[in-house]
Order: structure tokens, then C-alpha cells, then sequence
């Protein structure tokens, strides 16, 4: 029997705190991101995570290139642009 999404009962995120034992919702996660920023705002991002006692930065670098994010089916023809790019 199927359940109808609009009859299941949304929960409030404090109704599941309540009721979780903190063993419950503790793991180990890891997260990457990619930012687009001024020198100066890197800056203060950095220090404002490293005094988070709650967060752990264990590797932190910055670049001037920019990221490139190509589809699977477009790396040849990426790849080409490259070439041409570099010449």
C-alpha cells in the first residue's frame, strides 16, 4: 500500500531533537567548497571557521584560476579548447 506524501506528518526540526538521543545524530561528515571571493573575505572566512570550535579546518589553500566543471560527454571538446586556449 502506498503512503500519499501530503498524509505523512512533517516534523519541526526541535519535535526530532526532542526525541533523538544525541548518539543518534552524531557522524563523521567532510564537506569541500568552492568560493568566489576578495583576498580580504577569504581572510575572514578563515579565521572566523578556524575559531569555531565545532568545525575542524584541516587543509585551506586559495587559487587565482578559476574552476572549470565539465560534463563527461564535453571533456574531448574541452580538452580542444585547452589546446587552442594554451597556443
Amino acid at each position: 500500500m502506498e503512503a500519499r506524501i501530503d498524509k505523512i506528518r512533517k516534523y519541526t526540526f526541535e519535535e526530532l531533537k526532542a526525541e533523538m538521543a544525541q548518539e543518534d545524530v552524531q557522524f563523521s561528515g567532510t564537506a569541500a567548497f568552492v568560493i568566489a571571493m576578495t583576498w580580504l573575505d577569504y581572510q575572514r572566512l578563515k579565521k572566523m571557521l578556524e575559531e569555531m570550535p565545532e568545525f575542524r579546518v584541516i587543509y585551506k589553500t586559495f587559487a587565482t584560476s578559476k574552476l572549470r566543471i565539465v560534463k563527461l560527454d564535453q571533456w574531448d571538446e574541452f580538452l580542444e579548447w585547452r589546446r587552442n586556449r594554451d597556443e
